[in-house]
């Protein structure tokens, strides 16, 4: 029997699979990554991150449906903002900005806790629970480790599909953001 935050954990990848059939190792190790590490691979620079949010909203395209705040973390910790429905809920840009700032600035993630993460993805694929174009993650990932778990981009095939938009951030911080006032969802809560 898992552990609850594995079983938390193994239920996020698998609904991660039903949205996005064509995940390829790239995207799962993505997932993985953005998990445990946040989103302090993505800050660039305030005036960079704020041009690079702006231009990906002036440039957003269609997508297949998605919920506004999706977390991605065994505790709950982390979470992705899916750019399509926060902006369509009115969502502000600017406090989506700062929460991804924050984020970047305050949570250092842990290689450890990507292994953790490794190991319960690898027992999903000796249970034969992965699609065979993730048959290769273990070999991905002893890749990323031999490159020190950088961050990565999304596959071509992933991008092209789905158009992923969206934001990492801490979960605490989603009741900073302009469409959720008060205390933020945590669906983890005991």
């Amino acid at each position: 029997m898992r552990g609850g935050n594995e079983s938390r954990f193994l239920r996020i990848v698998s609904s991660h699979l039903f949205r996005y059939p064509l995940m390829q190792c790239a995207d799962l190790y993505k997932l993985l990554h953005q998990a445990a590490m946040g989103s302090s691979h993505g800050l660039a620079g305030v005036a960079s991150s704020r041009r690079s949010l702006y231009s990906e909203i002036d440039n957003l395209s269609k997508g297949p449906p998605e919920p506004m705040l999706d977390v991605i973390s065994d505790d709950g910790l982390i979470s992705r903002i899916n750019l399509r429905p926060y902006l369509a809920a009115g969502g502000d840009p600017d406090s989506l900005l700062e929460a991804f700032i924050r984020t970047s600035l305050e949570h250092t993630g842990t290689g450890a806790r990507l292994e953790k993460y490794r190991g319960w993805v690898t027992g999903m694929m000796r249970e034969d629970l992965l699609p065979e174009a993730l048959l290769g993650i273990d070999e991905f990932m002893d890749e990323m480790y031999g490159s020190g778990y950088p961050a990565v981009h999304h596959s071509e095939v992933y991008g092209t599909s789905y158009s992923p938009a969206y934001r990492v951030i801490l979960s605490e911080l989603v009741r900073e953001l302009s469409i959720f006032p008060g205390e933020a969802p945590n669906p983890y809560r005991q």
